[in-house]
């Protein structure tokens, strides 16, 4: 099988592999083993019956046999990655400022309880953290369709995930007491109820992830 292995928006490697592995999981053990890399990544293949566009392997079967594309997790690197962040340092002092007056108004109460999170534990990324989930609320929007919250031990994922066409899964240990836990376990990207990448650090990083 030949792969066709993305590392960068300026490093595309060609990849041979004799014997497929029975399941995507040792697929994508292997990928990592042979080019060296760390992190998640998107496995996709081109399939003849959509024109050859890229879509997401979901089963072993779904591979053909000549040739699959493997896209990392590195191709959103910090040249993406820092910008947002810097853009979004920018932006949180004003935004936080503006939830505080709408909570207070009694216009936005949902707004309380996230910007209570940030005051229990003001650091940077808490701020950025409440700034983000706070905005749909803000703007009057239902983010619950692309928001998800889970315990990541206690809860079965594809109920959570059921309906999801894109968006955030937030992924905590033990029961949520606030808007937002203070240690987030894991954040995932969703796609079509798929998760395509998972252990994010945190809730800024796993937006960057869903934009980008």
């Amino acid at each position: 099988m030949l792969l066709r292995v993305i590392v960068s928006a300026n490093e595309i490697r060609r990849l041979s592999i004799k014997n497929i592995p029975p399941s995507i999981e040792e697929l994508c053990q292997l990928l990592q083993n042979k080019i060296g890399l760390r992190g998640s990544f998107i496995l996709q293949f081109e399939d003849p019956e959509f024109g050859n566009k890229l879509c997401h392997v979901r089963d072993i079967k779904d591979l053909p046999t000549e040739q699959i594309s493997a896209e990392f997790k590195r191709i959103v690197t910090t040249d993406l990655l820092q910008p947002f962040l810097e853009g979004l340092d920018g932006l949180v002092p004003t935004l936080l400022e503006v939830y505080k007056a709408a909570a207070m108004s009694g216009r936005k109460l949902s707004l309380k309880s996230i910007l209570h999170c940030h005051e229990k534990d003001d650091t940077n990324q808490k701020r950025r953290t409440a700034a983000l989930l706070g905005l749909p609320n803000y703007i009057s929007e239902d983010p619950s369709g692309i928001i998800k919250t889970c315990d990541a031990h206690g809860e079965q994922l594809y109920m959570i995930m059921k309906g999801m066409q894109v968006g955030l899964l937030i992924g905590h240990e033990g029961v949520l007491l606030d808007a937002f836990q203070q240690e987030v376990f894991n954040v995932a990207v969703v796609v079509e109820e798929t998760i395509i990448l998972q252990s994010l650090q945190n809730v800024p990083e796993g937006f960057a992830m869903l934009l980008f």
